[in-house]
């Protein structure tokens, strides 16, 4: 809820369970909840206490048991109670989804796993998130599909792609869009 400029949070059935006090807030994912205070991201968890308070440049949400934060131009991972899962080294980096999350490194994105090691290595112009399997990854311009050991499965012929849902990922070439 919003209330006076500020962020609370309420049950299902519309009570008042954390009253309004932050400058901004997200929905709860995995017990936690990330909220804005004085500019800077931290996370409380369902009784609205502080859990991992607000010190952060950005954060996401929780993701299999680690979010992503930021920290002087820095992203690595926290887990729950706030300790530095895998280091703050990262220029860019997304949430994990499926176990991988992608990671910049020498302006290149690969895939890193939940304990930090480099599983897909850096080599893509750009990526996209994990799924059912299969990873969108822009290679010389075109766009293709590795899965999570990083091995090409759809070769890189296309202009534009979506994610993979059940089953099937729109594509673009030529101009043209279809399905995969």
């Amino acid at each position: 809820i919003k209330l006076n400029g500020k962020i609370g949070f309420v049950d299902r059935s519309g009570k008042t369970v954390i009253p309004p006090q932050f400058e901004d807030g997200w929905d709860f994912s995995e017990g936690r909840a990330l909220i804005k205070q004085n500019g800077k991201f931290g996370f409380i968890d369902l009784t609205g206490k502080e859990i991992i308070p607000p010190q952060y440049d950005e954060a996401w949400s929780f993701s299999g048991d680690l979010a992503l934060v930021n920290e002087k131009g820095k992203f690595g991972y926290i887990d729950k109670l706030g300790q530095k899962k895998i280091p703050l080294k990262f220029p860019a980096a997304d949430d994990f989804c499926e176990g991988l999350a992608a990671v910049a490194i020498d302006d290149r994105w690969g895939y890193i796993d939940v304990a930090g090691k480099i599983i897909i290595p850096p080599r893509f112009e750009e990526v996209a998130d994990f799924k059912e399997g299969l990873a969108a990854v822009l290679f010389q311009e075109s766009w293709g599909f590795v899965d999570k050991t990083g091995r090409q499965v759809i070769a890189p012929l296309f202009d534009d792609v979506a994610d993979f849902s059940e089953g099937l990922a729109a594509v673009q070439a030529s101009g043209k869009w279809g399905f995969i």
